[in-house]
């Protein structure tokens, strides 16, 4: 099971910002470990782009001008786009954010189908929920306090306020 994130546009109605529900899977991400400017370019992050030129700009420096071996820039080149792979959610969510969505809530699922799925069961869940009504009280009785028990306060250590008068 993968952990999502789920964004959902401001404005609007309730229906139309669910329709534009945007999910962000959590956690490393293996494309934007192996092909860093494909995944940034499809996602249209250019400014994650420009970090992975300026990483390969900085690694060719590096290699010319201090002397380092092929094997250390190959090495150097693997570490950043490792930080890309780990910090891929983060880089979405802040497009998304930017962009006017907000935050929402957190699903679960083996695919983004399943948690679209497992997300919206539970919105309809919560609509379809029957909200409690009030009671009516024809004894003319008062209800009592919240959290006192047969006059009582909290876990019966002190008095009622009705014994003092």
């Amino acid at each position: 099971m993968k952990l999502y994130s789920v964004f959902l546009p401001t404005g609007g109605s309730a229906a139309r910002s669910l329709e534009g529900a945007r999910f962000v899977k959590l956690g490393f991400s293996w494309p934007a470990f192996l092909a860093t400017p494909l995944w940034a370019a499809r996602h249209g992050l250019w400014l994650a782009f420009g970090l992975w030129l300026a990483l390969l700009l900085a690694i060719g420096l590096l290699a010319g001008f201090a002397h380092v071996g092929l094997a250390a820039a190959f090495l150097l080149y693997n570490l950043g786009v490792l930080a890309f792979g780990l910090e891929a959610d983060r880089f979405r969510q802040h497009r998304l954010s930017r962009a006017g969505f907000l935050i929402h809530g957190l699903t679960m699922g083996d695919s983004v189908g399943d948690a679209e799925t497992v997300y919206f069961a539970q919105r309809a869940d919560a609509l379809a929920a029957p909200k409690p009504q009030p009671v009516d009280r024809d004894d003319g009785a008062k209800p009592p306090a919240p959290g006192a028990a047969d006059g009582a306060d909290l876990l019966g250590l002190f008095p009622s306020r009705e014994s003092y008068s």
